[in-house]
């Protein structure tokens, strides 16, 4: 059922007011209603923040729009959870605004120096002068690379899932993602624009990985957990990249139990 209360926030997400802590969620550029039993859940516990990305702001626009919602609502420290390209944007966040962190949740991604696709910025300069549909196809291949390759069960969820996702993003959003990725990618390891200092955030940080996560294979999960070695790391084994909605029960509890610590 729909929470009681929704309220609309500049980038589209939506907030569910609860109780004292809030937490922030890094998704996409679209609503993923796949993604509200996670909310949903998170909500008996938080305030619940779910931003969809704005094409066109740049990684450290996304993390300082972040920043400014939370800014607007009275939230001083917020639990922050990332998940694929959530995850850079989360990290971006916790480097730029330090203080504004609780704790982190890094899941299924990866670091500067693990992004999941090479050579970008090539990618980026061919896909920007082909036409929407061919870039559409493009984007939808990897993402079946990611998601579907191995799913076994979980392929028709997944295929009708990302068809679905992909009606809803043009081709400015696709590159712009892009063009993100491609910027967090060239970062030093150990700092953000505009921050100087450790990557290390001093919040409490968890890690989730997937065994089978074809976005980022072990020696990307090993790189990031080099780049956090203080991190409490959780292997999902047999899962892919989605764990997040074909195991949603466990990472659930999972999160839950990592944000309720004092």
């Amino acid at each position: 059922t729909e929470p009681d209360l929704w309220v609309g926030l500049p980038f589209g997400q939506r907030v569910h007011w609860s109780d004292d802590h809030a937490s922030i969620l890094p998704v996409v550029r679209q609503r993923v209603h796949e993604l509200d039993p996670l909310i949903e859940a998170l909500e008996q516990d938080f305030r619940v923040i779910a931003p969809a990305y704005p094409a066109g702001a740049g990684m450290a626009g996304l993390a300082d729009g972040l920043a400014a919602i939370l800014d607007a609502e009275g939230v001083t420290q917020a639990d922050v959870l990332g998940s694929s390209f959530g995850g850079f944007v989360a990290q971006v966040f916790a480097r730029r605004h330090p203080g504004r962190v609780r704790r982190l949740v890094l899941a299924n991604t990866g670091g500067p120096a693990a992004a999941p696709l090479p050579l970008l910025p090539v990618l980026i300069r061919v896909l920007a002068v082909l036409p929407e549909s061919v870039v559409r196809f493009l984007t939808g291949w990897n993402w079946h690379r990611w998601f579907v390759h191995g799913a076994q069960d979980d392929a028709v969820f997944w295929n009708r899932l990302l068809t679905d996702i992909l009606r809803q993003l043009g081709k400015e959003d696709l590159l712009s993602a892009l063009r993100e990725m491609s910027d967090f990618a060239q970062l030093p390891a150990g700092e953000a624009p505009g921050v100087r200092g450790s990557a290390v955030p001093p919040a409490p940080l968890l890690l989730i990985e997937s065994e089978r996560d074809e976005a980022f294979p072990p020696q990307a999960r090993a790189a990031l957990r080099a780049l956090y070695p203080a991190a409490e790391v959780r292997l999902f084994a047999g899962a892919g990249h989605g764990v997040m909605a074909t195991r949603t029960a466990e990472y659930i509890d999972t999160v839950r139990e990592f944000l309720r610590r004092p």
